[in-house]
């Protein structure tokens, strides 16, 4: 990449930052992020350029907001439930979220710059609109809708999330031992220990005390 294409990629992503903000999202990193209507919503963003021709990329996703708090929970970090709600975007030990789109935007020209990205940041705001819209015509909540979804990132390990925010502690706990006894394991560990065996634990504690 030479200097003008620097030039031109920087000034990009400074007004990629300035719309995001003055469309009521933050930004952290190469992420932008809102929580609303009871769901925390972030895009990873990146520039890409091809045979003179800039793009902008957004990778969309979306978890109940609830989800990091029940994470940290059964994780044994309840500290972080009141860090910055950037953690919950970015973070190493957060709960994953659904990727449910990922979509390019023409840059048409440096003098366009500008208006290209308010067109790109409207239609995110708009399919986030039509993405809970359909959540909640079709699935009611979002837990319903994780439950049914197939063959997505990090699918056991939200499936067990869900699971345990409906209080169906039975069930996650037998898909947690489940996962364990065919050696599969969640992709975080704290102490030593993986998050299925922290579900395990947490899931035989709440029936507990049933």
């Amino acid at each position: 990449m030479d200097k003008n294409q620097k030039e031109t990629e920087k000034a990009i992503l400074a007004h990629f930052k300035k719309e995001s903000k003055k469309q009521q999202f933050k930004v952290i990193s190469n992420c932008l992020y809102k929580a609303a209507n009871n769901y925390f919503t972030h895009a990873v963003y990146w520039t890409h350029y091809e045979e003179n021709h800039w793009t902008l990329v957004l990778r969309m996703n979306t978890k109940a907001y609830s989800y990091d708090n029940l994470f940290w929970e059964i994780f044994e970090m309840p500290e972080n439930i009141n860090a910055k709600e950037s953690l919950r975007a970015n973070g190493a030990f957060v709960c994953p979220s659904f990727n449910w789109a990922e979509k390019s935007y023409e840059i048409n020209s440096l003098d366009s710059i500008e208006k290209d990205i308010e067109n790109a940041i409207d239609d995110f705001q708009l399919e986030i609109k039509q993405f809970e819209e359909k959540i909640k015509v079709e699935y009611d909540n979002f837990n319903s809708f994780i439950l049914a979804q197939t063959d997505y990132s990090d699918e056991m390990l939200l499936k067990m999330i869900a699971y345990i925010a409906r209080e169906d502690y039975l069930i996650a706990k037998e898909l947690a031992c489940a996962e364990l006894e065919s050696g599969e394991i969640g992709g975080y560990r704290n102490k030593g220990k993986d998050i299925y065996e922290y579900i395990v634990k947490y899931c035989s504690g709440k029936l507990k005390d049933k």
